[in-house]
């Protein structure tokens, strides 16, 4: 199979990766939530992924480790932030391939594997009741919500513009970072209206308020 037919049958994953990109820069928009900057976002034939300066829910497996991420897990609102970040990637994917969340998100070898272990490494630390009930909640709500501003549609020249590249590199792998990262997220975030922001907030908040602290 040539490259161009290879990147024309995998542009799921580059939806897949601008969830992410897009779950970063919403939570960006209030120091409330934020998740940090973005440090590289990678997408192609070897590797995918979104990468931050910022590691607040990722950790190493030690008691010190634990008690930073539980306490960082005590602002809910930026931890649905998180949850929705991580998600969206598997939500945009299933969308554009028109199949179920979970045919993504779950374990291996579902694409979405690293992003369904990131969420069961930090269920037993965190500071309030949980159960993925939560999650799947989260994500009907982003899901329409990605439904209802079209997304899939305003993201369509951003996608054809990273197919492009990923066929023309000698690679057939996009690396960006620094200037090149920030022309694509303030491209992603023009697409985001303020109607959409707001609805954004609205699930968070929401959803925080109907948190119960740990027992």
């Amino acid at each position: 199979m040539d490259i161009r037919n290879l990147v024309e049958q995998s542009q799921g994953v580059i939806y897949h990766e601008l969830g992410h990109l897009i779950g970063y820069i919403l939570a960006d928009k209030n120091p409330v939530t934020t998740l940090g900057n973005v440090a590289k976002f990678e997408v192609g034939i070897k590797i995918n992924r979104v990468l931050p300066k910022t590691t607040l829910y990722h950790f190493e497996n030690s008691s010190e480790e634990w008690d930073r991420v539980f306490e960082n897990t005590k602002n809910y609102e930026r931890t649905l932030a998180w949850f929705i970040e991580v998600v969206s990637g598997c939500t945009m994917q299933s969308l554009f391939e028109n199949c179920d969340f979970n045919d993504c998100f779950g374990y291996e070898p579902k694409i979405g594997s690293v992003d369904y272990a990131n969420i069961c490494a930090i269920q037993g630390i965190l500071s309030f009741e949980f159960t993925f009930d939560l999650i799947y909640s989260l994500q009907e709500e982003i899901k329409n919500l990605f439904i209802k501003y079209d997304l899939l549609e305003k993201l369509k020249p951003v996608v054809s513009n990273v197919k492009e590249y990923i066929i023309n590199s000698s690679d057939h792998q996009v690396y960006l970072e620094e200037q090149e990262l920030s022309q694509l997220i303030d491209t992603v975030d023009n697409l985001l209206e303020f109607p959409f922001v707001g609805e954004y907030f609205n699930i968070i908040k929401k959803n925080s308020n109907n948190l119960n602290p740990a027992s």
